[in-house]
């Protein structure tokens, strides 16, 4: 996470300004079970994947999106099932970005969102410690970077219609989500989760 700040704080002082940028934008990605800390991390492990979606727009650096992400969680100290985890992690809301250039293909993000997460209990699972169920709402901040092609952009087919446009690309993205959960009868359980996802993007501009 460190290193991801880094980058993006260095870029903001060595990259030259960044080129204007409009478009809509979808994202999606895959990674290894969070990191879990607080009182979450005592009763549940980051388990199998974790799983990011997002749907944007984005106006010169600027951007925002509506995600949707979260992880596989197994009870601490047990091993789960990454095709069917005893427990789910779940989020949604809104984060804002800034993009930073490195390179003509390159790009690295900071990014702050808000946003409302839940417990759900996988389908056939036991909760006998009754750790399922929990709501409520949180925080998220972040860093990222993204490689990115136009393959249409010097093709004369498509070098006058809105296909031109068009980019491609993959990218690293580090989540740091902080999350306050509530169960009525049950004490409030707080929580930090570290999330890495890996995917690709396609839009008029990611």
């Amino acid at each position: 996470m460190r290193f991801m700040m880094a980058l993006v704080v260095g870029a903001a002082v060595l990259a030259p300004a960044v080129a204007r940028a409009d478009g809509y934008f979808f994202n999606e990605g895959l990674g290894p079970g969070a990191s879990v800390k607080g009182e979450m991390g005592r009763a549940f492990d980051g388990d199998g994947i974790a799983l990011r979606v997002s749907l944007g727009r984005r106006v010169g650096p600027w951007a925002v999106e509506g995600v949707l992400f979260g992880t596989n969680l197994a009870p601490q100290g047990e091993q789960g099932d990454s095709v069917t985890p005893p427990f789910t992690q779940l989020s949604y809301g809104v984060d804002f970005r800034y993009y930073l250039p490195l390179s003509p293909h390159l790009e690295a993000y900071g990014k702050a969102g808000l946003h409302a997460t839940s417990i759900i209990l996988a389908q056939l699972s036991e909760d006998e410690a009754g750790l399922s169920d929990y709501g409520g709402r949180g925080y998220d901040v972040g860093a990222g970077i993204q490689w990115f092609i136009r393959p249409f952009e010097s093709s004369a087919v498509f070098r006058n219609n809105p296909f031109a446009r068009m980019k491609i690309g993959l990218f690293a993205d580090y989540t740091n989500q902080t999350v306050r959960l509530n169960k009525k009868g049950s004490p409030t359980l707080d929580g930090e989760l570290g999330m890495w996802t890996f995917g690709f993007g396609i839009g008029s501009d990611l």
